[in-house]
């Protein structure tokens, strides 16, 4: 019987998939830090671990509850500028209203610039909304549905902040807000797959080894 060794076949089948995977920005927002502290500013979160030209971002609400005595338009919003400022660059506003309704807002000149509402859809928790920036487009998608196509952002998005319509808009949640470059796999599902194999290959390794101490192979 011919030699086989292990190792390095497992080595060869990581080194197909690790390649393909991007580091990512990721964080988590507290309801209390989506809450207005100052109307009508904006609340600075962090900034990207770069400027991304070309991202997908992934906004995921988890939890989130709102005040039973707010109207129904009441909303918390995650920003997207530009710049690390409050005052200046191109923003892409997305507002989560308490009547699940979902608007995508293109601001410019901070948080009292001007602005207008791009894109409309629903909102759920736990269902993410997602944002491609390509090419200079944006594009939105939201609960399997297309809510912006195509819209015009020739800016990098860098900078996260939030905002609410009051102090006390929210009673809970909290929201995941996750960017990785255009382009990039998800191999999570990929790794997954290979475990089983990486398992056999291992219990493989162990019985050849005793079969080769007990000098029958």
């Amino acid at each position: 019987m011919q030699r086989i060794t292990i190792i390095p076949l497992v080595i060869l089948i990581l080194s197909g998939i690790l390649p393909v995977a991007y580091a990512s920005y990721q964080t988590s927002i507290v309801y209390s830090d989506l809450q207005q502290t100052r109307f009508p500013y904006w609340n600075y979160i962090d900034v990207f671990d770069k400027r991304y030209n070309a991202c997908i971002i992934t906004i995921t609400p988890h939890e989130m509850t709102f005040n039973a005595s707010v109207e129904d338009i009441y909303d918390f919003s995650i920003i997207l500028n530009s710049e690390n400022s409050t005052t200046s660059g191109k923003a892409l506003r997305v507002s989560f209203h308490k009547s699940g309704t979902l608007d995508i807002i293109y601001q410019t000149g901070g948080e009292e610039g001007s602005y207008i509402t791009i894109g409309s859809g629903t909102w759920a928790n736990d269902t993410s909304v997602e944002i491609i920036l390509y090419r200079g487009l944006i594009n939105v998608k939201s609960n399997n549905t297309i809510v912006v196509e195509d819209f015009a952002f020739d800016e990098p998005l860098y900078a996260l902040f939030t905002y609410s319509s009051t102090e006390t808009t929210l009673t809970g949640g909290y929201v995941n807000v996750s960017v990785r470059p255009y382009g990039a796999i998800d191999v999570t599902p990929v790794i997954n797959a290979y475990i089983p194999v990486i398992v056999c290959l291992a219990l493989l390794a162990a019985s050849l080894s005793f079969l080769k101490k007990l000098g029958k192979w």
